[in-house]
């Protein structure tokens, strides 16, 4: 068996390079990028439908970030060709500082692409690191060279443009993304072959270093690019599912080979790996009609969403969730309303396990009732007072209109004006969408008096959560229309702003609150 490593080139890319370094020419069943193929391909494949569209279904607008916009083929071109100008007009030489996205170096030899291909990837890479926001994502390395083989340059820069639009769909754009998804496919290869991923785990070929050969890499080092070209199509289609998929499937077909085999290391394992994929017994056709056949249905994109929203939590609330397997809390009565809306906690099995694993441990078997919520009652702050006078403890929820986090609170005392200022030390914030957190009163002793926190703070104008007699930089705040609220870091709870660094100040989609009711009411 040859030698392999992370790093190593794909055996049909390098081996094929001259001594002289002349970059290669495609080979002949390679698509030729002309106007007719592509025409044909975008129309017929489910790249059009999927990435130049705003998603219709509301299952799919999760992973849509309408803020920005989807580009068309048309629009991207225009958009491109004014940021290279622009760029070009600021620094001549802007195609060398290449952003690699996290990624160690730059795989375009790899790839079988012409020296203006390679350009073009270059140039489409710098744009893609000047347009958006993306500060962890090695996959873009090798993604954008297999779509430039058969695609224009505007094109290619369309298509990952428009996937980082959809994330995390197709890919995420932070580290901790990446490790949640080798660790959701640990999760899987012990559900379904448990005996090889025991074998992996053992020989140390389950690590960031290998699990990067599918996710950082696209495959390069595992599949030839005859075969790739082929799976493209069903990753456009099923984004990271396309992944858990087809690898679930290459395990089905040769795990009895790699428990034949001696395999003592990382190396071995996947080199044995890659020379079954490489070689001719290897039915590419074969592995696809299981992936779509079997795994399609038991890999569900739902089921992948909830397993990386637990592995992206913090580890901390992550071992108390997995570990300790704390049941989720109940709620008392329904959560739907008579107009069909439904509670943000509807069908939240998670978001349930999330916050009684956040309450103090004799709160954990208390059930939720319902006071507010302003898809019942309306949007007011005076009637959320009323709906919840005399009431305690109650748990604030509110759902973030633009990126849809659930943020929150814990108010140990009751929520009113009469008494303004109210709480304890027990008062925490807490966010519920990934990644998972909670922020606890930090309980500084150092502090001067005239410094002491207030926990809770109600006003006819506005509720408030964590601010000081020092500070107007309250943790959570709500106004009394209920349309807008605020996060900011506050000395109390130590907190970031719960919706993101960049979003201090956000629209709200909704509140919740809810009562944690005694056992002689429940």
């Amino acid at each position: 068996m040859s030698d392999f490593s992370p790093s190593s080139s794909p055996r049909n890319a390098t081996a094929e390079r001259q001594a002289d370094h002349q970059t290669p020419s495609p080979p002949p069943d390679f698509v030729v990028a002309t106007e007719k193929t592509i025409k044909r391909w975008l129309e017929t494949s489910a790249l059009r439908p999927k990435l130049f569209h705003a998603p219709e279904r509301q299952s799919d607008r999760h992973y849509y970030h309408a803020h920005n916009e989807i580009l068309s083929p048309e629009k991207a071109h225009r958009q491109y060709m004014l940021v290279k100008d622009d760029l070009t007009k600021k620094d001549p030489e802007w195609q060398d500082d290449l952003p690699l996205f996290g990624a160690a170096a730059p795989s375009f030899h790899d790839h079988p692409l012409t020296r203006e291909q390679e350009a073009a990837s270059r140039r489409v890479l710098c744009v893609l690191g000047y347009t958006c926001e993306i500060d962890f994502c090695p996959l873009l390395l090798d993604l954008v060279p297999l779509l430039m083989v058969f695609l224009p340059e505007a094109v290619v820069y369309a298509v990952v443009h428009n996937m980082h639009l959809h994330r995390p769909f197709y890919f995420g754009i932070g580290h901790r993304y990446f490790l949640a998804v080798m660790a959701a496919f640990r999760d899987y290869m012990h559900r379904y072959f448990p005996a090889t991923a025991a074998h992996m785990a053992a020989v140390g070929a389950d690590t960031e270093d290998w699990l990067g050969l599918i996710f950082y890499r696209f495959l390069i080092p595992l599949v030839g690019h005859r075969h790739l070209l082929q799976l493209l199509e069903l990753y456009l289609e099923d984004g990271v599912c396309f992944f858990f998929r087809f690898m679930l499937a290459l395990f089905k077909e040769i795990k009895w080979r790699l428990k034949a085999m001696l395999l003592e290391s990382g190396a071995m394992w996947w080199g044995q790996i890659a020379d079954f994929t490489f070689s001719i017994d290897f039915d590419v056709k074969q592995g696809l009609t299981t992936v779509l056949t079997h795994y399609g249905t038991h890999v569900k994109r739902s089921n992948l969403d909830r397993l990386l929203a637990v592995r992206m939590s913090d580890p901390m609330e992550r071992e108390l969730i997995v570990k300790q397997d704390i049941e989720p809390l109940r709620l008392h009565g329904t959560t739907k309303g008579a107009d069909g809306d439904v509670s943000i906690l509807h069908n939240k099995r998670t978001y349930l396990k999330l916050i009684a694993s956040f309450l103090p441990h004799h709160q954990r078997h208390r059930p939720l009732k319902m006071l507010f919520s302003s898809e019942r009652h309306g949007r007011s702050l005076d009637t959320l007072y009323r709906a919840c006078r005399n009431q305690q403890p109650c748990i604030i929820l509110i759902e973030e209109l633009r990126h849809e986090h659930v943020i929150g609170a814990f108010c140990p005392d009751p929520i009113h004006p009469e008494k303004a200022v109210s709480g304890t030390g027990a008062a925490f914030l807490f966010r519920l969408t990934r990644p998972a957190v909670r922020y606890a009163w930090v309980g500084d002793s150092t502090r001067a008096l005239e410094e002491r926190d207030i926990f809770q703070l109600a006003t006819p104008h506005f509720f408030a959560l964590g601010m000081s007699n020092d500070s107007d930089h309250p943790g959570l705040l709500i106004d009394a229309d209920l349309d807008t609220g605020s996060s900011q870091q506050s000395k109390t709870f130590a907190n970031l702003p719960l919706c993101g660094s960049g979003s201090e100040k956000f629209s709200i989609k909704r509140v919740e609150v809810l009562v944690l009711m005694t056992p002689a009411h429940s």
